[in-house]
């Protein structure tokens, strides 16, 4: 029986983007991701394909698939999830609901981001982490949506809210992604360019820090 730590990282193109960037030698350099500004004394035990997580004790995999949605459709990534539940993992952090909430209610699409990681706690997930969702920029904003951010706004809010009921789940904030936001983004306003995929990551490690903790398992 292996011994480590699994954790699944699922999401849409955001995850599939991280698992590139994470996997380039040219970014594997750990001074690249301190911040001695916050004091932090965060350890780089391994490899930044592997969140610089000791591999002999943390095993980070990745499942995406670009464009997909947490509602129902052709690229419902409800469909991966027994992909993601074979690997028996110990902690998920879950990116979905971008490509859903400018034809989806922010309401409607809360229940359903809410119930996955319902469903994965109740399969034996012992932490279930959800990002939250970032604005688009310029291009990035469908045209028959304006108010995309507004609804990203109220959607987070929401999660924010039903989480703090949810013992196993939490809602990670996507800290550094939000003031000067657009410096942050390719020209298509959508995706991180490197320096927004640098604090990405950096959000996602420290959550998984956190949900490790949570789960007794500090490193």
């Amino acid at each position: 029986m292996d011994p480590r730590i699994k954790i699944v990282i699922l999401g849409h193109s955001f995850v599939r983007r991280l698992g590139v960037f994470v996997n380039d030698p040219v970014n594997n350099r750990p001074s690249c991701f301190e911040n001695s500004s916050s004091g932090s004394t965060d350890r780089f035990d391994g490899p930044l394909s592997n969140l610089f997580f000791d591999p002999s004790r943390v095993e980070i995999l990745f499942e995406s698939w670009g464009g997909s949605t947490i509602c129902k459709g052709e690229k419902c990534l409800k469909y991966l999830f027994h992909r993601v539940l074979a690997h028996s993992p110990d902690v998920i952090f879950l990116q979905i609901g971008s490509n859903d909430i400018a034809k989806t209610d922010p309401h409607t699409l809360g229940v359903e981001i809410a119930e996955a990681a319902r469903y994965f706690v109740s399969r034996g997930i012992k932490r279930v982490m959800v990002g939250q969702l970032v604005y688009r920029h310029g291009r990035g904003i469908p045209h028959s949506r304006p108010d995309f951010n507004r609804r990203v706004d109220f959607l987070n809010r929401m999660l924010a809210e039903i989480f703090q009921h949810e013992p196993c789940i939490e809602l990670q904030k996507h800290k550094g992604l939000w003031k000067d936001g657009v410096a942050m983004f390719l020209a298509d306003g959508v995706h991180f360019n490197r320096l927004g995929q640098t604090k990405y990551f950096r959000s996602i490690r420290g959550a998984l820090l956190r949900g490790l903790k949570e789960i007794g398992r500090q490193l």
